[in-house]
């Protein structure tokens, strides 16, 4: 429990107190100065500005209004300044995460051993992943033989589900696909971020890689506080890659050229970057695993920061004020009535 402290969080609006002497000194000058004599208790009341020369004995607003006048206004004005006590430290978590998703959209992906095809069951699991999760920031690279930063890091979801739909391998212009440069790429996203968040890049792709030193370089991740997961799509068993026109790749012999999802080479890279390796399913549950893999991470780092909650008590100087306001309004309304 924290020991309580008055303060005014918006103390700027006490500024308006200055109207309250100004108001005095105007009531000073302009009410009556003539005081009521022994000439009260001979001469009609309808006959006394005959009497005196002047039309009104009571001429203004009472003093007493006067002050529940300024009551009135030192209450709202005090309410506005939201006078604050009795404060109490609150824990406070905030997401320390941050996520990547890399893309690959070489041409490879095109190949329909995952229905509707393995770069669309790819998108499939990325919109999951993007409705599912709601705390963490998220990044967006697609790449091939070179990556494009597609979104930087952050809560806008929409930034990655709007340009989703349009990523194909046809606006690759080179073949292969390099994943090195794409993890280059990630790691520069993640320099902008806090030091001390668990980040974590996730990879969908069928694992057809043309980096000969990949796992070296992905070794050198976890120590960095950065863990590499995968979501690999397609299958064991193959399928023949289409490309334009409805034809399909053709080896050098003229043979149909089929990829197959290279499960080896992907578990391997999973396990040295840290992360876990999941396949790309209909039921979302590899969704669901990678998010609490992740969170799993974020607990061993979480840290929970204290903040000061104030109690703010300005509704009871409206209320003091309300109750004024009944008093005063029926004598201005009288007083205006006589002018």
């Amino acid at each position: 429990m924290f020991e309580p402290s008055f303060h005014f969080f918006q103390i700027f609006w006490l500024q308006g107190l200055i109207i309250i002497p100004i108001v005095i000194i105007w009531r000073i000058f302009t009410g009556s100065s003539v005081r009521q004599g022994q000439e009260k208790a001979y001469a009609d009341k309808a006959l006394l500005p005959f009497l005196t020369g002047i039309s009104h004995y009571e001429r203004g607003i009472p003093w007493f209004k006067i002050w529940l006048w300024c009551l009135t206004w030192t209450c709202l004005l005090t309410a506005m300044a939201e006078p604050r006590w009795d404060a109490k430290q609150v824990a406070t978590y905030q997401p320390n995460v941050d996520l990547i998703l890399l893309l690959d959209i070489s041409r490879s992906m095109n190949a329909k051993d995952a229905k509707p095809s393995r770069l669309r069951r790819a998108k499939q699991e990325i919109e999951d992943l993007l409705k599912t999760n709601q705390e963490y920031k998220v990044g967006f690279i697609a790449f091939a033989s070179v990556p494009a930063i597609i979104a930087p890091i952050t809560f806008d979801k929409t930034s990655i589900l709007t340009p989703l739909p349009s990523l194909s391998s046809h606006l690759v212009s080179l073949k292969g696909s390099r994943l090195q440069p794409a993890l280059e790429r990630a790691l520069e996203l993640l320099e902008s971020q806090p030091k001390n968040n668990s980040h974590h890049l996730v990879l969908f792709s069928d694992g057809d890689f043309d980096n000969p030193d990949l796992l070296t370089f992905v070794k050198k991740l976890p120590p960095k506080n950065i863990f590499l997961h995968i979501i690999s799509v397609g299958k064991k068993s193959g399928a023949p890659v289409p490309i334009e026109g409805g034809q399909h790749l053709l080896d050098k012999s003229g043979a149909l050229l089929k990829s197959y999802l290279n499960e080896v080479e992907l578990m391997a890279l999973a396990n040295a970057g840290g992360g876990i390796y999941l396949s790309a399913t209909y039921a979302n549950t590899e969704t669901l695993a990678l998010l609490q893999k992740i969170q799993q991470h974020a607990q061993k780092q979480e840290k929970n920061s204290k903040t000061l909650v104030w109690s703010a008590y300005y509704q009871w100087f409206i209320l003091i004020a309300l109750l004024a306001l009944i008093f005063i309004s029926p004598t201005i309304t009288k007083q205006s009535n006589k002018i």
